[in-house]
């Protein structure tokens, strides 16, 4: 995954197991979040990034699926 701006436009660009890159577009960026999107690809076509508490969250959604995922921080005792 790679954050990129170029000429003042913010990019998400994701590399899937078959090694091809897809770009989605940053759409919003707030203080705690961000929304990309890519409607040309099949899944997912919006990706979302927002804080939640001490929590990072992910939903990726598509005309009709939903995914959400939850990342916590490990404390450095337990890494």
């Amino acid at each position: 995954m790679l954050l990129q701006q170029d000429r003042g436009q913010w990019s998400l660009i994701i590399t899937g197991g078959d090694n091809q890159p897809t770009t989605f577009k940053v759409i919003v960026v707030e203080k705690k979040k961000f929304v990309a999107e890519n409607l040309a690809n099949e899944f997912p076509q919006k990706i979302r990034y927002f804080e939640n508490a001490a929590n990072l969250n992910a939903v990726i959604s598509g005309k009709e699926n939903e995914i959400s995922f939850e990342f916590r921080k490990i404390p450095n005792d337990q890494k």
